[in-house]
């Protein structure tokens, strides 16, 4: 068998794609597709490879862009901000999407914190969707039959919530009594 020497320099370059194109050829023609497949696998490395550096550059290109866009937006802003035309405004919100084709600007105002609830007020305001308060409801309307999937159960509405602390039975109750109250509608509870 001949030797074949290799230089250092030959060995650290990569084959062009032509050179992929060619061994994956001659691999087709000698119907080894072991070869074929490990040569594909190389070519579709040499593609991601290319395809990641354009990707890079196009980032690149991009981001210098920016300081550009950027420094005539503010230019474009600044007699809006020498004429006090922004008072009361916190900052301006501006996109343009290209493939929409859509330009939105908006003058941007932070509010105030809201005061923090208390532990106590958190709890009796979570969940609820109504002013109206169960307890009050069931003064009003708890002699009133509670009505479940559309039918009388025989109970009322009173009966019905002090049959069960359970919170999914406690809301089927309250749903039944805002309907008595005329504040949402539930099938078979007429006001």
């Amino acid at each position: 068998m001949a030797e074949i020497l290799v230089t250092a320099e030959e060995q650290a370059l990569p084959p062009t794609r032509e050179e992929l194109m060619a061994e994956l050829q001659k691999a087709l023609n000698s119907g080894d597709f072991r070869q074929v497949a490990k040569v594909s696998g190389r070519l579709a490395g040499f593609q991601a490879a290319a395809e990641k550096a354009a990707s890079a550059a196009q980032e690149l290109r991009l981001r210098n862009i920016t300081l550009d866009v950027k420094q005539a937006i503010q230019e474009a802003l600044e007699p809006f901000t020498e004429e006090d035309k922004f008072e009361g405004a916190d900052g301006v919100w501006f996109s343009w999407d290209f493939g929409e084709m859509l330009i939105t600007c908006r003058l941007v105002k932070t509010l105030p914190k809201q005061k923090l609830l208390s532990a106590s007020d958190s709890l009796r305001a979570a969940g609820r969707r109504f002013s109206e308060r169960s307890e009050d409801l069931l003064a009003i309307y708890g002699s009133k039959p509670f009505v479940h999937k559309g039918q009388p159960t025989g109970a009322t509405c009173q009966e019905q919530h002090d049959s069960s602390a359970e919170k999914n039975s406690r809301y089927q109750v309250r749903e039944v009594l805002l309907a008595y109250a005329g504040v949402i509608e539930v099938k078979g509870v007429n006001k």
